[in-house]
Formats: C-alpha cells, sequence, structure tokens
C-alpha cells in the first residue's frame, strides 16, 4: 500500500514536468519544421514522382498533387511524432544542425547525393536479387 501511494504520490508531482517537457518539444519540433519546411520536401517527393512524365504532362501531375496534399495536416502530424520521438536534447541538436550555415549546405547536397549514388544500389540490389532467384552462389 506504501508502495502505492509513493507512485501516486510521485505522479502528481512529476506530472507538470513532463507536461512541461512534452510542451517543450513540441515547441521545439515545430521549429524545426521552421528551419526545413515539411512544404519542401513533400514538393521534392512530388517532383521526383513526376519524373517519368514529361512537358503539359508532368506539369498537371505536379500542380494536382500539390492541390491534393494537405501540407498543414501533414506538418501537424510530423510535429506531434516528432516530439514524441525525439528528445528535448536531440531537437536542439538537430535544429543547431539545420539551422546553421553548414547544416543547410549539407542538406542541399542530400539530393544530389542520393540521384548519383542511387544507381550503385540499384545495381547491388538487383545482382543480389538475380543471385538469389538464380541460386548463384555468394562471392
Amino acid at each position: 500500500m506504501r508502495g502505492v501511494l509513493t507512485l501516486i504520490l510521485l505522479m502528481l508531482f512529476a506530472a507538470p514536468a513532463f507536461a512541461d517537457m512534452a510542451r517543450e518539444r513540441l515547441k521545439l519540433a515545430s521549429e524545426f519544421h521552421d528551419i526545413r519546411p515539411l512544404r519542401d520536401t513533400i514538393n521534392v517527393a512530388i517532383e521526383n514522382l513526376a519524373a517519368g512524365f514529361s512537358g503539359t504532362a508532368r506539369e498537371n501531375f505536379i500542380s494536382n498533387m500539390k492541390l491534393r496534399i494537405n501540407y498543414d495536416d501533414l506538418e501537424n502530424q510530423s510535429i506531434k511524432i516528432m516530439a514524441e520521438t525525439f528528445t528535448v536534447e536531440e531537437l536542439k541538436a538537430m535544429i543547431a544542425y539545420y539551422g546553421s550555415d553548414v547544416g543547410r549546405a549539407a542538406e542541399s547536397k542530400a539530393v544530389a547525393y542520393q540521384e548519383k549514388f542511387s544507381p550503385a544500389v540499384k545495381k547491388a540490389l538487383d545482382a543480389a536479387l538475380a543471385a538469389e532467384k538464380f541460386g548463384e552462389k555468394r562471392p
């Protein structure tokens, strides 16, 4: 009985601290989205999806996709999930990095890096899949 009472008292006194921490994490997650807008990430994804189209079809696809995406809802979901996932310290570090000149420069190069590296990954996966499918021995 004494242990239960201690637990209840702990919860009563700790609850405000947890609420403050949750609010801080939400605030920091929102700050992160100000630095690195989710809209930009989604638009890059849409551009990548549109790569198979050309001309007017491509423009129409991009335009229609952007009209159908609820950016605000996705951002709110992302902020909530970030606040649940990352600690205050991690969020502060992410803000410091992505808010810095070096972080912005590195982030701007991420797409180019992925475009250059993706063919090597695809080639390795295709080779592994073919080896698995046709029973070739491992190297």
